[in-house]
């Protein structure tokens, strides 16, 4: 694996800090600027050089850049993008990402509260099937977690498919919130292992119509399930009183205020998954070494907020080795990625 640093800066950060960084392998500490996260960088004969990482700014995704936005140097060197020809691939070549949606059916007992709950849930799968597979787990407040439907990636959704949705009926009206959170942690797990990918990276976005009633565990459990296993989660939940369900939303919250507004906070949700995703980005360039190992420092620059600031800039350092390597590189080789092509943390 290879040692990485990642800053976040507003002016460019001082090189020797970033080389302390990365020779200490310790990150270095944001402090409110753009964040540039290296998630994985394959350096592959003859010399293409091919980096999947993310870029947040005040813990917010940053989207729609381009191969232009990432100013490279090496060695502290900087190199010209007409020289290195630099692109952005699709990140599908590394990564794979999963979303459960996990939904409380527990006041679902009537023909129109399913109907209005379906509709919210069809928008977000709508809206992010054609970018992940979503898969619909259901719970109220039995103690196991059922599944719903399963999505695999296209690029629509039929009414016939969504259908299924409306005929979920709650068996116990009590609700099981931080026991069902806990086992579609577990069942997202189990998904993500039938991607091949890389990288595989799983979300899941939990609808609660109120707090845990079961008692069958509790916020602290939950808590230690959600660091244990490491997927964003993200949380819907509905009027004043959703503070448990907040909580849990520990990558992202959103308050629907009544249920005439539940599908508007679904699509919001759906689009926070989409932005995370579109946040990381398969760079690849043609490197001009020849030999030995070469660090490489990867430099985001973001055009001025507003008129008279300046640009808002983040960075950071990684290694790869350009053993043997010649010429004839085209950066959009198909390239093998291992696991030693993970950054270590």
């Amino acid at each position: 694996m290879l040692a990485v640093a990642s800053c976040e800066t507003k002016p460019p950060a001082m090189w020797k800090w970033l080389l302390l960084c990365l020779v200490t392998l310790i990150g270095c500490l944001p402090h409110g600027g753009v964040r540039v996260e290296p998630i994985a960088i394959a350096a592959r004969k003859p010399g293409v050089v091919s980096t999947y990482l993310s870029v947040t700014e005040g813990g917010k995704p940053v989207t729609g850049l381009t191969a232009e936005s990432f100013v490279l140097h090496e060695d502290e060197a900087p190199l010209s993008p007409a020289q290195t020809r630099q692109v952005l691939l699709d990140p599908s070549r590394i990564a794979a990402d999963h979303v459960l949606l996990l939904a409380d059916y527990s006041l679902a007992t009537d023909k129109e509260v399913r109907a209005e709950l379906a509709s919210a849930i069809g928008i977000f799968v709508e809206k992010v099937r054609p970018r992940q597979r979503v898969t619909v787990y259901a719970f109220d407040g039995s103690k196991d977690i059922s599944l719903v439907a399963d999505f695999a990636r296209a690029e629509s959704t039929t009414h016939e498919e969504l259908a299924v949705l409306r005929r979920m009926k709650p068996t116990d009206t009590s609700r099981n919130l931080y026991g069902a959170v806990r086992l579609a942690l577990e069942a997202l797990d189990e998904l993500l292992k039938e991607h091949d990918a890389l990288v595989r990276r799983g979300t899941l976005v939990v609808f609660s119509g109120g707090s845990d009633l079961a008692g069958f565990s509790d916020a602290a459990a939950v808590r230690r399930a959600i660091e244990k296993h490491g997927h964003t989660v993200l949380a819907i939940g509905i009027g004043p009183d959703a503070e448990d369900i907040a909580d849990i939303g520990v990558n992202g919250y959103v308050n629907a205020h009544s249920a005439e507004t539940l599908s508007l906070a679904f699509e919001d949700a759906a689009h926070g998954v989409i932005a995370a995703q579109a946040a990381r980005y398969l760079l690849a360039y043609c490197t001009p070494a020849r030999a030995g190992r070469r660090t490489l420092r990867i430099e985001v620059v973001l055009p001025p907020e507003e008129e008279g600031a300046g640009e808002r800039r983040g960075e950071a350092v990684v290694e790869f080795d350009a053993r043997n390597f010649g010429a004839d590189c085209d950066p959009k080789q198909a390239v093998r990625y291992r696991t030693t092509d993970l950054v270590r943390k």
